[in-house]
């Protein structure tokens, strides 16, 4: 084997460091793109900070309507954000809220922002929760625990553009940060989904119910791509006896968890 001189050891070098650099980068981006089956998961945000929150990762934009759905326990009396979805220009596109008041929602799209009123959710109980929205009419309706509030008008004529940056746990006064400790969420998190449509109530109530729902297209619960930033647990859902669920033998459509 001929042996290489200077110049040509300079240039192997030069090779060798950039198919390491491409190694890392090629690394990176497949370790973004691994997800996780959260069945039977919950996100545990044990406490109030300005930095403990969940990333949530999508390619998915823009989006010209949006369906959330959740599950979330808390004992919390002050305010706190449930979903906070910001782009680069609107800190507060897409946002699930709740406000220092009682029985009071708050859902933000793009500029504009609607309180949904005398919806009831104690603490210290599981709560499921969607909100959908529409961008070419503007409006705008919550589904909790089973039940339809009225629809408001929040935005309409605009879609959500921009990349988006999705966190939990924490209320975004700027994009991917600006977090406030008296807005941060303490409780848990569990069957996260979210669709770039508006899911009809059928669906709604399969997902409420937990049997054969359409998974979501933009965060699949059971195939997450997410990052944890700081002190957030996942652990196993523990469902208590008392958290029964009734249906009509003759309208197996229909269940009503009760907590």
């Amino acid at each position: 084997m001929p042996k290489l001189n200077i110049v040509d050891y300079h240039t192997w070098l030069i090779v060798m460091e950039k198919l390491l650099v491409l190694m890392v980068m090629l690394a990176t981006c497949c370790a973004h793109n691994i997800t996780v089956d959260l069945s039977g998961k919950v996100f545990v945000f044990p406490g109030a900070t300005t930095n403990d929150h969940v990333n949530l990762m999508t390619s998915k934009t823009p989006f010209s309507a949006v369906t959330v759905c959740l599950r979330f326990l808390t004992d919390l009396r002050r305010n706190y954000a449930l979903f906070s979805l910001a782009t680069p220009t609107i800190s507060n596109d897409f946002l699930i809220f709740k406000p220092n008041k009682d029985n009071v929602i708050r859902i933000h799209a793009r500029n504009g922002g609607a309180d949904f009123l005398s919806v009831s959710f104690p603490p210290n109980s599981w709560h499921t929760l969607c909100v959908t929205w529409n961008s070419v009419n503007g409006i705008s309706q919550l589904w909790l625990d089973g039940k339809p509030t009225i629809k408001r008008f929040i935005h309409s004529g605009q879609p959500i553009s921009g990349k988006p940056s999705v966190i939990l746990g924490q209320e975004q006064d700027k994009y991917g940060g600006g977090f406030d400790v008296s807005q941060s969420f303490i409780g848990m998190i569990s069957r996260l989904h979210m669709w770039d449509y508006v899911l009809s109530p059928y669906e709604i109530r399969r997902y409420e119910q937990d049997t054969n729902f359409t998974p979501g297209n933009v965060f699949n619960w059971r195939a997450l791509d997410f990052e944890v930033v700081g002190k957030v647990l996942v652990e196993d859902e523990v469902i208590l006896k008392h958290e029964i669920t009734l249906c009509k033998v003759d309208s197996p459509t229909f269940c009503q968890r009760t907590n």
